[in-house]
């Protein structure tokens, strides 16, 4: 009994020491927020370009990826518009994030994504979807690196902070 409360008194002040003095980060449960903000904008362009593009026809990744491009457009187009007029916050884009997430999920095309993300059936577009595949995991490792590029820590990131903060568009970020 005396071994045991000694192993939990140690236990309890080795954890309550690392619990101030962490010795190590977890880059991968850091790196999930963006992943997740990523695909929350997806969701909301696809919600979007669902009102946009209406027709069926064709291929349905075509289909998609149209939608998607249309939406994530229009998702910017509002946002400059809101800045222009002084009305950017982050209350009032969330909220259109989530209009646009929630149009998503009631329009219900469960059968379009289902059949966007079966394998292709001849080999040329085996090995496309292959290549396409390989080419954005590669573009998702680097967009995770953390940003050290001068330009990207100081136009990239810093520009839109600051326009969050006033709440509109200003003429001269002074960096």
């Amino acid at each position: 009994m005396k071994r045991m409360l000694v192993f939990l008194w140690a236990a309890l002040v080795v954890a309550a020491y690392y619990v101030v003095h962490k010795p190590f980060a977890l880059p991968l449960l850091q790196g999930l927020w963006p992943l997740a903000a990523v695909a929350g904008a997806l969701a909301a362009g696809q919600g979007l370009g669902t009102l946009v593009v209406r027709g069926d026809e064709g291929d349905s990744r075509a289909t998609l990826a149209l939608r998607a491009g249309m939406g994530l457009g229009l998702l910017a187009i509002i946002q400059l518009a809101l800045a222009a007029v002084g009305a950017l916050s982050p209350f009032i884009s969330w909220g259109a994030w989530i209009i646009a997430v929630g149009y998503l999920i009631a329009t219900g095309r469960r059968r379009e994504w289902a059949a966007a993300w079966r394998w292709p059936g001849d080999a040329a577009s085996r090995w496309l979807a292959l290549f396409c595949g390989l080419a954005l995991g590669g573009a998702l490792l680097q967009a995770l690196a953390p940003p050290t590029a001068w330009d990207s820590l100081v136009y990239h990131l810093t520009a839109p902070k600051l326009y969050l903060q006033t709440g509109r568009l200003t003429g001269a970020v002074d960096l």
